[in-house]
């Protein structure tokens, strides 16, 4: 050859052969040989290593290269890029082309041209992402009156956000084999498209289309070249070239969290989509022609052929700690971006729209400032241990949103969050060049962008289900740091990770990268398998439901706090709130004396322990209480009474919840009973028809009732329920005599409800009778004497029947006998006459009734 120099623009995300050569001397290059003339006129080829993970070089092929000046000595955390997994090959990865040949690293105009290109791609679609809270809390306006749930709406951001990372597994190869302006374009025009789609759709599935898997799709093309490319035009100062193109985000986030909310409200949340949609379109276009990868310099002639991916860099221990901390920086990042506009509402009591969107300018500004300054950090102390610190403090900062109760502490949580939560976008670049090379670089980050998948599309719908549950925000903000946390002793392990390896021999790292793998994959297939085994548990749905009631009664009575077991949460689903309950003592008739007793010796034991608490343990509250008498009488209005007044938490137990077929459960289900009644004391355990449950032991009785009926004795007469313990086992029955005599025994208070006299039934008459009319000659007396033997339950039916008596006359009146009669008939109630004392001694013929609330015209005269 002469001595001429050819040379080629190329794209290194292009998959086509490239070539280029050069005529020094009687040396002849490529990128796979290096052919070095001898003096007799023959040629020797040698190997040059190039950067694919599976060739490695030995001490001649160093020498070689060493020849011809590609080998520099520099290490991986002061940013200088050499790959970690290739320790044999010393050359700078920051001066190679994606096939291993130098590229030109330009510092000027077009260089800040690219990055630039980058800032708008980024600012277009990443800073929507950062204000997407102002666009859920209109959707949760709108879709929420029609009865879509929080989780439901948030799922569109979620969709977008899991497109964009999850569709890189197509972008990514897409690139490699078409190249970066294809795939710019293509992410303009579909982003753009969806936005705008979205500003006509009336539904949320369409929403979902448009807004969440169209601008996905389109933020995915545009995510993986504006990450690829500028790296590739900068050496030193790599970091800081990202760190500018990312903070795109948080410029747009600043502007947009101004912008967007006025435009709602001048216009409406339609109009703001289509305006939105023109903005994302001329961004990303103009960064479409801007951007392009830089030339090769002039060398010897290459003849590559690309892959498309590359997976053998999972084989890198670094990058699958990498991997790790990458997903969960995914479950965590955008959690604030969407629930601080809401909790400024909900919890300090400021506008979302207008506050909250501020608060969200306010995190997005610190976020750019915060992301430009993390880049030159990284640049000058490290890419991985300035990523580890950012996670930390990012995760630290989320301790004062969780105890924020004013503006200005939200104000301060929004600038710490937003300076260091951005790291992992400014260092994702440099972080994944210096553990798998540039040449690998696209595969490195299609993955790094695949693996965040699942936590973009799930983040917002999980914290939305963890805010649900628990009912206020502290646990899905504790759900935050904890990601953010734990990111961070990933990258500290990365971290040491690559400096106990640095100098260890290539087969010991090969080792170590497939025990990782083994043991990842024998985690994965036990939490698999876990899963399925869960799945098809019988129980699962009953299980789940117990866990949704209990968790609303829990926070109806202030104790969100209380953990539960499964079986406490079963048990927990049968707690009735004292405001459910809608009987008290003053709608009771008839048994004041023993309305007084059950206050003293009951109610006021357990709301004043303190006066009741003795050196000889003899005045506390009995352990056990007894109402047993005939049917009707009003036992089970007494207990719930009871509970109503003593402001007790109320189980009202039956007993076939605590039944099971499995062998052991029931005995389980019980110790849940005394535990839960326990950790919510001041409690009164009400079991109703106690002797169906408790009955006296025989020798034939089935060996499950036999163990749980000793279980529920020495749980109620063990260490849970002792002298310092405000639990009570109350009871009802009418057939007291079939209860197990160690029952009786630990129910030392028994209460005779018996049936009603002639003076309680009196006053039980009167108070049913309070509130209707009844005719001014109605005779009491008569009335009681009449109804001797009644129930308290007899005489409320007899009380309902002789109602329905004057009711019946006044619609027959209107001709409610005839098919529409009532159609258009104004009824009024005042137009019904008095309650006779003949009501009581009449009855529709054609009814059935109980022979106790039957009362002849006979018994009248």
């Amino acid at each position: 050859m002469t001595n001429q120099q050819q040379q080629q623009h190329i794209d290194p995300f292009n998959r086509s052969v490239i070539t280029s050569s050069s005529a020094h001397g009687n040396e002849t290059v490529n990128s796979s040989t290096t052919t070095l003339s001898n003096s007799n006129g023959t040629s020797t080829p040698t190997p040059i290593p190039t950067l694919q993970s599976s060739q490695r070089t030995s001490d001649d092929d160093r020498k070689t290269f060493e020849e011809v000046d590609h080998l520099k000595d520099h290490s991986l955390e002061k940013g200088d890029h050499r790959r970690e997994s290739d320790p044999d090959s010393e050359e700078p990865l920051s001066r190679r082309g994606s096939f291993g040949d130098e590229v030109v690293m330009e510092s000027g105009f077009r260089g800040y041209l690219v990055v630039f290109g980058g800032f708008l791609v980024i600012l277009a679609f990443i800073g929507y992402v950062s204000i997407y809270g102002i666009f859920q809390s209109k959707y949760n306006e709108i879709y929420g009156a029609r009865g879509q749930t929080a989780s439901s709406i948030s799922f569109v951001g979620s969709l977008a956000s899991g497109f964009q990372f999850g569709f890189t597994i197509i972008a990514g190869p897409a690139m490699n084999r078409f190249g970066h302006k294809i795939i710019l374009w293509l992410g303009c025009i579909i982003g753009s498209l969806g936005l705008l789609l979205a500003s006509w759709c009336t539904e949320l599935w369409q929403l979902y289309l448009t807004q969440g898997v169209m601008f996905g799709i389109g933020a995915s093309f545009l995510n993986i070249a504006a990450t690829a490319i500028p790296p590739l035009w900068y050496d030193k100062n790599r970091g800081l070239a990202m760190g500018i193109c990312f903070c795109g985000a948080g410029v747009g986030g600043l502007i947009l969290g101004f912008v967007i909310p006025a435009l709602i409200n001048a216009v409406d949340i339609y109009w703001t989509l289509r305006i939105f949609a023109i903005f994302h379109f001329v961004c990303t276009a103009f960064a479409a022609i801007v951007m392009r990868a830089p030339r090769q310099l002039s060398g010897p002639p290459v003849e590559v052929k690309r892959e498309v991916m590359n997976w053998s860099i999972l084989k890198d221990g670094g990058f699958i700690l990498w991997i790790l901390a990458a997903v969960l920086f995914g479950f965590a990042y955008v959690i604030p971006f969407a629930y601080v506009p809401s909790f400024a509402k909900d919890v300090v009591g400021l506008d979302s729209n207008v506050q909250g969107g501020q608060l969200l300018a306010i995190m997005s500004g610190a976020n750019a400032i915060g992301r430009i300054l993390i880049g030159i950090a990284g640049d000058r102390l490290g890419a991985i241990p300035v990523a580890a610190v950012s996670f930390i403090a990012a995760g630290a900062s989320c301790f004062i949103w969780m105890f924020s109760t004013t503006h200005g502490a939200l104000i301060g949580f929004s600038i710490v969050y937003g300076f260091f939560s951005g790291a992992f976008f400014t260092m994702i670049a440099s972080i994944t060049a210096n553990i798998v090379g540039l040449n690998d670089l696209g595969s490195g980050l299609t993955i790094i962008y695949l693996v965040n998948t699942p936590g973009n599309l799930f983040t917002l719908p999980i914290a939305g289900r963890i805010f649900e549950n628990a009912g206020n925000y502290k646990a899905m903000i504790g759900y935050n740091a904890a990601m953010y946390l734990a990111g961070g002793v990933v990258l500290f392990s990365l971290l040491a990770y690559h400096h106990c390896t640095k100098r260890v021999r290539p087969q010991t790292k090969k080792y170590i990268a497939d025990l990782a793998l083994f043991a990842l994959s024998q985690a994965a297939f036990y939490y698999a398998f876990k899963y399925i085994i869960s799945s098809m548990d019988p129980l699962k749905t009953k299980k789940k439901d117990a866990h949704e009631k209990s968790a609303k009664v829990l926070d109806r009575l202030g104790h969100r706090d209380i953990k539960l077991n499964e079986y406490e949460q079963v048990i927990a689903s049968e707690v009735i709130h004292p405001e459910d309950i809608k009987v008290d003592f003053d709608q009771i008739g008839g048994l004041d004396p023993i309305i007084r007793s059950l206050r003293e010796s009951v109610i006021l034991p357990l709301n004043h322990p303190a006066l009741f608490t003795s050196a000889s343990g003899l005045l506390g509250a009995p352990k056990g209480v007894l109402l047993y008498g005939p049917p009707g009488c009003g036992k089970t209005m007494l207990a719930k009474a009871l509970a109503k007044e003593s402001g007790a938490t109320f189980i009202n137990m039956h007993v076939s919840t605590l039944t099971d077929k499995w062998f052991g459960e029931s005995n389980k289900l019980v110790a849940a009973l005394f535990s839960l009644a326990h950790k919510m004391q001041p409690a009164i355990i009400f079991i109703d028809e106690i002797d169906s449950f408790l009955r006296e032991r025989r020798s034939n009785d089935h060996e499950i009732t036999s163990m749980m009926k000793a279980e529920f004795m020495s749980m109620w007469d063990g260490l849970t329920t002792g002298e310092d313990t405000r639990i009570i086992v109350l009871g009802a029955t009418n057939r007291p005599n079939d209860i197990d005599s160690a029952i009786l025994r630990r129910m030392p208070k028994r209460f005779a409800i018996k049936l009603p006299s002639e003076e309680q039934r009196m006053n039980i008459l009167k108070l049913m009778l309070a509130k209707t009319k009844i005719d001014p000659n109605f005779d009491f007396r008569k009335l009681v004497q009449k109804t001797a033997g009644f129930s308290g339950s007899d005489l409320k039916e007899a009380c309902r029947n002789a109602s329905m008596l004057p009711l019946r006359e006044y619609l027959r009146g209107k001709g409610s006998d005839t098919k529409g009669a009532l159609d258009g008939v104004v009824l009024d109630r005042e137009e019904v006459r008095a309650l006779r004392l003949s009501d009581f001694f009449q009855h529709d013929s054609n009814e059935e009734s109980s022979s106790h609330v039957i009362l002849e015209q006979t018994d009248l005269d």
